[in-house]
């Protein structure tokens, strides 16, 4: 009997125990808490329901990115290459596509598109005015799907007309060629300068190279992150929320894409799971990380302008999870065809 006592007692000393540290932990996670809201004004508040709406539904929107961008990104790449045959030769084409692969997209993933590239090349003749189209299209449908999340976060009153959407994935497409090609001629322009006044074999050419290296893949992705926050949404932040925001989520990018890179080299072996798709994964795996950073820094981005404003944060409405009947719902309930009345049925059937 003492024997079962003692282990009854010392049970109820450790629950004692675990409860008083959880109480006491609690506490000070709140205390903390309560003090970094003070001296940021509640801000951190704001950005704790931004990373909050981002779960609820930047998630689940980012593997939609994701799909949307690997099968656009195959359109997209024929499309470049169609267009940079043209200007520049199949040499030199292939080279800067390849390049541009390189900068977009880590580790392995560029590697499945680039090894069809001179395959594409040799039949970018057979590509008439219908192919043309269809590959814009294609293109233009992971902006069309970057409008739809963004206008979700940035609070739009109501959705663009499809046409109107198609048009600006266009216009985006454009916008990101042009981006591109600034960054090719410019890096150019920056090894043509260094090798001028410096010289090939000045230690100070190669620190010049690699600064510019550095700082052109950021100034491109921040003025695709201004370009995403500022063009797309119907409704309008203030700069001094909207830039903070987009240069946070270019060096973010550029951080994970040379972490994920560094990961897919060394350590992940996609191949050894999937096969012959490992390369296909790897790549849906960095297009869905890619949706979620734009994600997280547009809910980020809109909840600061909300904070500057002094407006109530943004919340996530949760949607209804389960199917209802159509009894249940008005006439003009969303997704409903059909109006049953079970009812004036069973009356009806019962008559005959």
């Amino acid at each position: 009997m003492s024997t079962i006592s003692d282990k009854t007692s010392a049970g109820t000393r450790a629950k004692v125990f675990t409860n008083t540290v959880s109480k006491r932990v609690a506490a000070f996670g709140h205390a903390i808490w309560d003090r970094v809201n003070k001296l940021t004004n509640n801000y951190v508040s704001y950005l704790a329901q931004a990373t909050q709406n981002f779960i609820n539904k930047g998630v689940n929107e980012s593997v939609i990115f994701g799909y949307w961008s690997v099968f656009s990104l195959f359109p997209l790449v024929m499309l470049g290459i169609v267009v940079a045959t043209f200007a520049l030769g199949p040499d030199s084409a292939k080279m800067e596509i390849r390049n541009t692969l390189s900068q977009f997209i880590p580790g392995g993933g560029g590697t499945l598109i680039s090894d069809n590239i001179n395959q594409a090349i040799s039949q970018r003749g057979s590509f008439g005015i219908v192919g043309l189209i269809g590959l814009v299209y294609g293109a233009a449908g992971l902006f069309m799907n970057l409008q739809f999340n963004l206008s979700r976060i940035f609070r739009d009153k109501e959705q663009r007309s499809w046409p109107i959407q198609l048009i600006i994935g266009v216009l985006m497409l454009i916008a990101l060629a042009i981006l591109i090609i600034a960054s090719i001629v410019v890096s150019g322009l920056f090894t043509v300068v260094g090798r001028t006044f410096l010289g090939d074999k000045s230690p100070l050419f190669n620190i010049f190279v690699s600064i510019s290296a550095g700082v052109l893949p950021l100034l491109i992705d921040s003025a695709m992150f201004i370009m995403l926050f500022r063009l797309v949404p119907q409704r309008k932040i203030a700069w001094r929320a909207l830039i903070p925001g987009a240069v946070l989520g270019a060096v973010l990018w550029e951080l994970s894409k040379n972490l994920f890179g560094w990961y897919v080299v060394n350590l992940a072996n996609f191949g050894l799971m999937y096969g012959s798709l490992g390369t296909v994964i790897g790549l849906l795996t960095w297009t869905y990380l890619t949706g979620c950073l734009i994600s997280l820094c547009a809910e980020g981005s809109v909840a600061t302008d909300d904070w500057f404003a002094k407006r109530a944060p943004a919340v996530t409405v949760a949607e209804p999870v389960i199917n209802k009947p159509a009894d249940e719902l008005p006439m003009d309930a969303p997704g409903k065809v059909a109006d049953i009345d079970l009812r004036a049925a069973e009356v009806q059937q019962n008559i005959d």
